[in-house]
């Protein structure tokens, strides 16, 4: 019962292994994609230990996916825009204080990038940084040799179409909302706060359906509202 376990887990891990000949990138076609990227290294440079580099986004690509080297990268489908098929990457997941490796991640940020399959390579088309953790339900562990100089894309039909295979991710309403949702209850609260003191009152009440605030104030007075 217990071998039959342990393999029934590495047939399930295996399955999240998607094992290209080569994974070109293409940096060169969205030049504010380069740009977003070098900004975010920048601000970040103390702690991805970048202080005396100069070429910061040569540096950190050749951190996590060097040139002509095979090396991995996490790859999660997104739901099609505009009927064409995107993905984003990001580099592999990797246990924080590894003394033998240099930092890739800002604390708990990392550099990902959103690409669309074009002439044999990923062409970065936008940045963003997000969450550094392990691959998700959605998420597969892309290998292969990675290309980021190629000029004449070298990913094939046949790898181009396990991508296009695999199952896209579509976040809740409830998750794409979320920022939005904290944003609405920060002006909330700031609206809340700032009534407190623009009168003398003796007390105040928060509504119970959160609607609005109550006051008693010291003095009568009429308000404009």
């Amino acid at each position: 019962m217990i071998t039959s376990r342990i393999r029934m887990t590495e047939t399930e891990d295996n399955s999240r292994f998607i094992q290209l000949e080569r994974v070109d990138l293409d940096f060169r076609s969205k030049p504010e994609a380069a740009e977003r990227l070098e900004r975010f290294l920048r601000e970040n440079r103390t702690q991805l230990g970048l202080e005396q580099e100069h070429d910061l986004i040569t540096v950190w690509l050749d951190r996590v996916w060097p040139d002509g080297a095979k090396s991995e990268a996490i790859i999660t489908k997104l739901a099609p825009k505009d009927g064409k098929h995107n993905w984003q990457i990001r580099p592999a997941w990797s246990e924080a204080g590894a003394r033998d490796t240099k930092p890739i991640a800002a604390g708990s940020q990392i550099p990902a990038f959103g690409v669309f399959y074009r002439d044999g390579k990923l062409v970065v088309l936008w940045f963003e940084q997000v969450l550094h953790r392990a691959p998700g339900s959605h998420d597969f562990r892309l290998q292969g040799l990675f290309s980021r100089s190629s000029f004449r894309g070298s990913v094939t039909e046949a790898d181009a179409q396990r991508l296009l295979a695999l199952p896209h991710y579509a976040p809740s309403a409830e998750s794409r909302f979320a920022q939005w949702r904290m944003y609405l209850d920060w002006r909330e609260k700031v609206t809340v706060d700032n009534s407190k003191h623009r009168y003398a009152y003796v007390e105040w009440e928060h509504w119970k359906d959160k609607a609005g605030v109550s006051f008693t104030f010291v003095n009568a007075r009429h308000l404009n509202c």
